[in-house]
């Protein structure tokens, strides 16, 4: 028999988004569902828990667990909204699981263990108010994991755990509202569930084969950063064009290179060269060369890098491109996730070094520099245009292009930063060239985007 499916949605849209999602896919492979949350509105026929505390705290997600279970539900298993199942077989492998009677998780948290938590976070007070519990030796309480959870009540009288997980989160709430170092309110409830399962007498273990499907889910925080449970940013590929004509373009590729890594470390990374020899050893990375005299075709650079990939996404950067407003793009892919965004530009300012001269093509926005695409459509509307030779108007014509197609499109409000380096020897006559042919292709000339 399937459990009752139960997730929490709270605050951002995004999170109701990704909740509703979670929800038709269980709906569909015949699950009865519930979704927690103050958003009813939103949610349309499907069934759910009323939230109205008047402040918001992860541990109430447990209290949906309970209003379930007072409801004469025996068997819940509980995920959290932004989770994201990124292949089918999570069904079929959950339905072979066995689950033993009890509370089944996946892994530890972080801190592992209370009295580390109690330290790390200095969280004093709290430490106090807890020792009226007798629960024992604080570095023996392991954190429980708490974005996916299989209850098991059969034979055993779950208000005894769910009266002890009420006492536990009232007293982290009095502590976190007393102590003025704790910046969070409410967090770190895995504590409080495994207190509580350990007053009542409540088995709970780490299932291993429920722990497997764990492979099968992306989260979709950009911060994650679990060895079990991985970010959707591991699903995009960074693909840098690179053609070395000086020292400090190579410095700026090294530059651009670092930068990123500092910000999308759960991401992948390749370098495609052109060039009549290789001249990059970086470590760290992906690389594909293509042997070319100039003149340079920008395009093709792109295209090799598109074509080495094995994502579902790519976020294209020229060389010498910071994108300051980074965070954009983790917003860009949410949406593509979600189906509702095929191509994006991250920024609307582009400024150019040394002098931070503001660019304004056409007295319009930039269009070149950064873009990111659902892999698999880019490559069938044709990728880049290899047509066109050199470095310009290869980014405009490919944009026309993506919008005729009908890809959804969105600009972010942000800004780049254009690196300096001496210009290309061949700019002049290929950028005539290129701007004859896209004049063949398009007579829109205009590249603004509404934000």
């Amino acid at each position: 028999m399937k459990p009752v499916f139960l997730t929490f949605a709270y605050g951002e849209d995004m999170y109701y988004k990704f909740g509703l999602k979670l929800i038709n896919e269980f709906k569909d492979h015949g699950y009865e569902t519930y979704i927690c949350t103050e958003r009813d509105d939103l949610f349309p026929g499907i069934n759910h828990i009323p939230y109205n505390q008047k402040k918001f705290s992860y541990h109430h997600k447990i209290l949906a667990v309970e209003y379930l279970y007072n409801m004469g539900y025996e068997k819940i298993l509980y995920m959290d909204s932004d989770l994201i199942i990124n292949d089918s077989r999570f069904f079929d492998e959950l339905e072979t699981i066995h689950f033993d009677k009890g509370l089944n998780f996946t892994r530890n948290g972080i801190p592992e263990n209370l009295e580390e938590f109690i330290v790390k976070k200095r969280a004093q007070v709290y430490g106090e108010k807890i020792k009226s519990f007798d629960f024992g030796d604080t570095s023996l309480i392991q954190s429980i994991w708490e974005d996916m959870l299989y209850f098991n009540f059969q034979e055993f009288d779950g208000s005894k755990f769910f009266k002890n997980f009420n006492l536990l989160m009232n007293t982290k709430h009095e502590a976190d509202l007393e102590d003025t170092q704790w910046e969070r309110y409410g967090d770190q409830e895995g504590y409080a569930i495994g207190i509580a399962c350990k007053l009542s007498g409540y088995d709970f273990y780490i299932n291993d084969e429920f722990k497997n499907l764990t492979k099968f889910l992306r989260a979709a925080n950009y911060s994650y950063d679990d060895k079990e449970l991985v970010s959707i940013l591991t699903d995009i590929d960074f693909i840098f064009p690179f053609r070395y004509d000086s020292d400090k373009r190579k410095e700026n590729l090294i530059r651009v290179l670092e930068y990123y890594k500092t910000y999308f470390w759960h991401s992948g990374f390749i370098v495609s060269e052109q060039g009549t020899e290789q001249t990059v050893g970086i470590d760290g990375f992906n690389y594909v060369f293509t042997k070319k005299e100039l003149p340079h075709n920008q395009s093709k650079c792109i295209n090799d890098g598109i074509r080495l990939s094995n994502k579902k996404y790519v976020c294209v950067v020229d060389s010498d491109i910071i994108l300051l407003s980074y965070h954009n793009i983790h917003e860009a892919l949410k949406l593509m996730v979600l189906g509702e965004l095929d191509y994006s530009l991250p920024y609307t300012d582009c400024y150019d070094l040394p002098k931070f001269k503001i660019r304004r093509p056409w007295k319009g926005l930039c269009i070149g520099g950064i873009f990111l695409i659902d892999r698999e459509k880019f490559i069938a509307a044709g990728m880049n245009n290899e047509d066109f030779v050199g470095w310009g108007r290869e980014d405009d014509e490919r944009h026309h292009r993506l919008l005729r197609l009908g890809f959804k499109f969105k600009r972010y409000g942000g800004t780049i930063i254009h690196l300096d380096h001496p210009e290309q020897s061949e700019l002049i006559q290929t950028g005539k060239s290129n701007l004859d042919l896209l004049k063949k292709i398009t007579n829109d000339n205009s590249n603004f985007n509404e934000v």
